[in-house]
């Protein structure tokens, strides 16, 4: 196809202390006649072939890949060029037997097999029309296409995110402490996001009558992602978040297996104590977004051609933004009886991690395309590098109530505010495609595409899940965690040509 291939008891404390990403020139027409001579009494012509190239090239003669014609196909006999023809500006001549280099195979044409020798399976006379060098089948009242444009939906498939347990859930008598008996990880720990729509627009056209060069231009994205767990209780179950406790005395900590000086804590948003006192009731709403658009422009340069095959070097720009957000929001009142804070009182924590990677840099790759009648195939392997740059903005709130405060339960002082940095990474991309011309100008195609991310900052990953409720200590820090990431997709498109 012509084109290029074409995502409390609330810690028993007060709220302050516990709210924290790769020439045949034409045979030169000046070759004396006695330089070369091709026998064939001696040896079968496929080795005298063999031997004649080798000749060639070791005499360091230039070779220049023979000009694509522009009429009808010809035979294999009139695309034949023989090494006594000094005279003939034409660059084809009739074939004296035994005498002629077979310019298909030097430096084929996108005409090549228009004559008696076709390969298996491409018949032109099956649709009464003509191929374009890159696979797109054209009416014989219709000039050869030389552009493109199509549209894709991407039915896209992405990787794992990781972040701390940010929810846990438990019976209505049970404290949500993570690891415990009875209690469920409600949120976090591992995201694994459904399905997510996705889309890719390019465009592009080859120049010169030889089609030798092209130049394309796609945009591409996927829609916004978001996992969200909500859940609320007034008494009949409990919801937690889980942190680890780095001090001592808490009346929930359990401790936190192979860790020295932690334990297992929770903030109990809902929920009743083991003796069925009420502590709280309250809802929490925890999310996880993933945005990612990305745009190039690449130059196309003619490696080899035949009459139904094409391969190009591509190379160009390459822009891509991947977002991640995480975020955690909680509500509860308070109905615990004996604490410093007033049975009643409402009680909010808000905090927002977010993480956004801009990726600028070149890439390299190569393009291949078959055409067998109506359908082609086609492949992108490319890979492109550059600079990576990661933001982190780290912020969090709270209120008792109404009176409000700067930090949330993961957001403290010691991580909040925003921190940047660069680095040198890679987005290889791997892609196939399947078309079906549908009509002469028109075709259906289904692909599958690889994208991956070397080095990025994802904003789960980016949360320390341990607190130090005295406030004597750092805790919890910036992780400043990079890591891999990966997007594969099933692509539907329509590819238009002209």
């Amino acid at each position: 196809m012509k084109g290029p291939f074409c995502e409390e008891r609330r810690f028993g404390l007060s709220i302050p202390e516990l709210l924290f990403f790769l020439r045949v020139t034409r045979l030169s027409t000046d070759l004396p006649t006695t330089t070369l001579t091709l026998d064939l009494s001696s040896e079968n012509l496929t080795m005298k072939m063999n031997k004649l190239l080798a000749t060639l090239l070791a005499l360091g003669l230039s070779i220049q890949q023979a000009p694509a014609q522009t009429g009808s196909h010809f035979s294999n006999a009139s695309a034949t060029r023989t090494l006594s023809d000094a005279g003939d500006t034409s660059g084809y001549a009739s074939t004296p037997a035994g005498r002629a280099v077979d310019m298909s195979v030097l430096a084929p044409t996108s005409y090549s097999y228009g004559g008696g020798v076709q390969p298996t399976g491409y018949s032109q006379s099956s649709y009464e029309g003509e191929y374009s060098g890159y696979g797109s089948y054209v009416s014989e009242e219709a000039s050869t296409p030389s552009g493109w444009f199509s549209t894709e939906n991407l039915l896209t498939f992405a990787a794992k995110r990781t972040s701390p347990v940010l929810v846990t859930t438990s019976g209505a008598n049970v404290l949500p402490l993570q690891g415990a008996t009875g209690v469920t990880d409600a949120f976090g720990g591992s995201i694994s996001p459904d399905m997510i729509l996705g889309y890719r627009m390019s465009a592009g056209k080859y120049f010169g009558a030889q089609e030798k060069v092209g130049l394309g231009i796609r945009g591409y994205g996927i829609f916004d992602s978001s996992e969200i767990f909500a859940h609320s209780s007034t008494g009949g179950s409990s919801i937690g978040v889980p942190f680890l406790n780095l001090n001592a005395g808490s009346p929930n900590q359990q401790t936190a297996p192979g860790l020295t000086g932690a334990a297992q804590d929770a903030y109990i948003v809902a929920g009743n104590t083991p003796a069925a006192l009420p502590i709280s009731t309250g809802s929490v709403r925890a999310a996880d977004q993933l945005k990612m658009i990305g745009t190039d422009i690449s130059g196309y340069i003619l490696i080899a051609r035949s009459g139904s095959f094409r391969t190009d070097l591509v190379s160009g720009y390459t822009y891509n933004q991947l977002r991640n957000r995480t975020s955690l929001y909680t509500t509860s009142t308070n109905q615990f009886t004996g604490d410093l804070i007033a049975n009643g009182t409402v009680l909010t924590t808000y905090d927002n991690f977010q993480v956004e990677n801009r990726f600028n840099g070149a890439h390299l790759g190569v393009l291949s395309s078959v055409v067998r009648d109506r359908a082609s195939f086609s492949t992108l392997a490319k890979i492109a590098f550059g600079s990576m740059r990661s933001r982190v903005n780290v912020a969090g709130t709270s209120t008792i109530a109404g009176v409000a405060d700067t930090q949330g339960i993961f957001a403290m002082p010691a991580n909040i505010g925003t921190t940047t940095s660069e680095h040198f990474a890679f987005l290889p991309e791997l892609g196939m495609k399947l078309g079906y011309a549908v009509r002469p100008h028109v075709q259906l195609t289904v692909g599958y595409t690889l994208l991956v991310w070397s080095d990025v900052m994802l904003s789960g990953e980016q949360i320390d899940p341990t607190i130090n409720l005295s406030g004597l200590g750092p805790r919890p820090l910036p992780t400043n965690k990079h890591s891999a990431y990966w997007m594969q997709s099933v692509d539907l498109g329509l590819n238009f040509v002209y």
